[in-house]
């Protein structure tokens, strides 16, 4: 996760888009006290970055948010992203106004430099979360090839250390910590973990409220039979108390995104993202899962091994309910999106967001082959084949060789483990067919 030390781009907060969206709640409400107008936060993020700016209606030239009329604007993000940065920004403001280099306005270096780390800090979280949920079923060597793989042979290593101040890192945090909080929850009904699954769903709808419905997970986990769910009720009205302070609280924290609405637009229900939204008649879920643009398991081949692992959960079942039936419906939604390819980022990047979940078929999947020796060498193998594409598609679209969003079969297979455009490959790139290298040279000199 420290690649991101090494990455030449500390300035996603300073630039337009996703980032920027998630993260200028915190100057514009704490520094500039302009939240309502955001002229100021524009003024001194013009001074860093002047370029990312549009003609599109808006007063602002921004899409991050909307215009309302007499120099009113409304953040088209939710602000749960923001909440979770702000321990961070703090450290970060405190540093500028302590060291005089840095100007204490938001966007100055400190700021992103400090920044960078939080998804690090919540994505290591996250994994530790997960070898809580993990290590007792599966073992030591199981549970540490199966964090490796989704940590290295995955996007979420992209998002972790590179692209970090999107929302999927930390929602792979929130639901690995509601996977744990909700085991913990069922076996001990302690006040502690109730108060976690309403933290964490609270912030995951927060954060993404097409994804509040996470809730599907500690309804659903531990349930292997009939006879769970009627044990299942008698618990509820048994410790009641503790699930209306779980729902409170999620409550409490969704409340936070229904108060700026009310505050910044006069309703507590607003559409920030107009006329961008679903599709559900026309969900482009087989290209999302398998295409070249941003397809999931095409740039994130290490995944089909938690497909195959779901036919494991029919036997071993205390994650087979929410696992049928929220990953379908998750890739359902996403999907529909009327952007389903998600640009602005590697790989089918909504995916990471319940990797979490998906850790326990990979788990189960690896545990076949770590009984014998041969055997716990081929996994090894195949898991290091797939964690080394997964660096080089990293580096190629760090670098600029690849736009994932935006690739093709063609060029896909052209490029695969190279480190360098050549002209042959901008032209399989644009003809979108592979040729003889004879044929593109003779191309090149028309």
């Amino acid at each position: 996760m420290a690649s991101c030390l090494f990455f030449n781009r500390w300035d996603f907060v300073q630039g337009g888009g996703d980032c920027w969206g998630y993260y200028g709640y915190l100057p514009a409400t704490f520094i500039h006290g302009d939240l309502g107008t955001l002229e100021t936060s524009l003024e001194i993020r013009a001074t860093y970055h002047p370029g990312d700016f549009i003609d599109n209606g808006n007063p602002l030239r921004i899409d991050e948010a909307k215009h309302l009329g007499e120099g009113r604007q409304v953040m088209k993000y939710p602000a749960g992203i923001a909440v979770l940065l702000f321990p961070f920004f703090l450290i970060a403001h405190f540093l500028a106004l302590i060291l005089p280099q840095y100007p204490a306005d938001g966007y100055s270096l400190i700021y992103c430099y400090i920044v960078q780390f939080a998804a690090p800090f919540y994505v290591t979280w996250g994994l530790w979360e997960l070898r809580k949920v993990l290590l007792p079923r599966f073992g030591e060597g199981v549970t540490m090839m199966t964090l490796l793989a989704l940590g290295l042979g995955t996007n979420l290593y992209f998002f972790s250390g590179y692209q970090t101040v999107m929302a999927h890192p930390f929602l792979f945090a929130l639901h690995a910590v509601l996977i744990r909080a909700s085991l913990d929850f069922w076996k001990d009904f302690k006040w502690k973990d109730a108060i976690w699954i309403g933290t964490a769903v609270g912030f995951i709808g927060l954060s993404r409220p097409n994804e509040v419905l996470a809730f599907i997970i500690p309804i659903s986990i531990g349930i292997t039979s009939g006879k769970d769910i009627i044990n299942r009720f008698g618990q509820f009205f048994k410790h009641y108390q503790k699930f209306f302070l779980s729902i409170l609280i999620c409550v409490a924290i969704g409340s936070i995104q229904l108060l700026y609405w009310k505050w910044a637009t006069g309703s507590f229900l607003y559409y920030s993202y107009e006329e961008e939204g679903f599709d559900f008649y026309n969900s482009q879920w087989k290209l999302g899962l398998l295409g070249y643009e941003n397809g999931w398991l095409t740039f994130t081949p290490i995944m089909c091994f938690a497909i195959a692992g779901t036919l494991m959960l029919f036997k071993h079942r205390e994650f087979l309910l929410p696992t049928i039936l929220y990953v379908p419906l998750h890739i359902f939604i996403i999907y529909s999106w009327w952007c389903w390819n998600y640009i602005n980022g590697f790989g089918s990047r909504p995916m990471v967001d319940i990797y979490a979940l998906l850790s326990i078929p990979l788990a189960f999947f690896i545990q076949i082959f770590w009984e014998e020796y041969w055997k716990k060498a081929i996994i090894i193998f195949a898991c290091g084949i797939f964690i080394y594409f997964n660096f080089a598609h990293t580096f190629q679209y760090t670098e600029g060789i690849l736009n994932s969003a935006h690739s093709n079969a063609a060029f896909h297979n052209q490029t695969l483990g190279k480190f360098f455009l050549e002209y042959e490959d901008v032209a399989v790139h644009d003809l979108k067919h592979q040729f003889p290298k004879e044929s593109l040279q003779s191309v090149k000199i028309l």
